[in-house]
């Protein structure tokens, strides 16, 4: 199977994109689940019918599938759960980027559902109007009788955004909650975010 991509949408606005863009075929070897990804930026293209840049808007455009005769088996069900676009923004050195978000956010998991690592991006604003200042961040994993089962991040953490990694080698396949809690230095709540996150072994 493979993810295709309509390209330079901006370039034909009153009609169907003339360029589709394919990722390389990922092959289907497996049975139960598995969470995959299509790199826009790192993964090599195959052979679609665009020429082979990506450039310009894009808009997701399917999936596709290839039978190869003497090599696949003459059927199969493939159910797509979840479908996710990501954008990532590069870090510094020290996990924190230059520019200064004046919210807090907690970001999708990427991947999501994973095996067995996930990565989980947030950003600790500035409050209010007031000079940059300290925020007690904590970043916990919770199963879903509400038990903390990891802390990802339990520390001071000046404005700016950050990235965490869960490795769950050690965990079960289920559903997950992330929790991501921020108060003020003087222990006051300032923001709190949960979300889902699914592991799949």
């Amino acid at each position: 199977m493979r993810f295709t991509v309509a390209d330079s949408v901006d370039a034909y606005p009153t009609r169907v994109a003339e360029h589709i863009e394919a990722s390389r075929w990922f092959l289907i070897d497996w049975v139960g689940w598995r969470a995959f990804h299509w790199d826009l930026e790192a993964d090599s293209l195959g052979a679609g019918s665009g020429n082979g840049i990506l450039e310009g808007a894009m808009r997701f455009d399917g999936i596709e599938f290839r039978y190869v005769p003497g090599t696949s088996r003459p059927s199969m069900q493939v159910y797509v759960d979840q479908l996710e676009m990501v954008q990532r923004e590069p870090t510094g050195v020290d996990g924190a980027l230059s520019a200064t978000p004046e919210s807090f956010v907690l970001s999708p998991a990427y991947p999501n559902p994973f095996n067995p690592t996930t990565t989980i991006g947030y950003a600790v604003g500035v409050v209010g109007r007031q000079s940059p200042v300290v925020s007690n961040v904590r970043l916990a994993v919770y199963d879903l009788l509400g038990r903390e089962v990891a802390v990802l991040v339990d520390e001071q953490k000046a404005p700016g955004s950050y990235q965490a990694q869960w490795d769950a080698a050690g965990f079960s396949s289920g559903v997950y909650v992330m929790r991501l809690m921020v108060a003020s230095a003087s222990g006051n709540p300032q923001f709190v975010a949960s979300q889902k996150i699914i592991l799949m072994k």
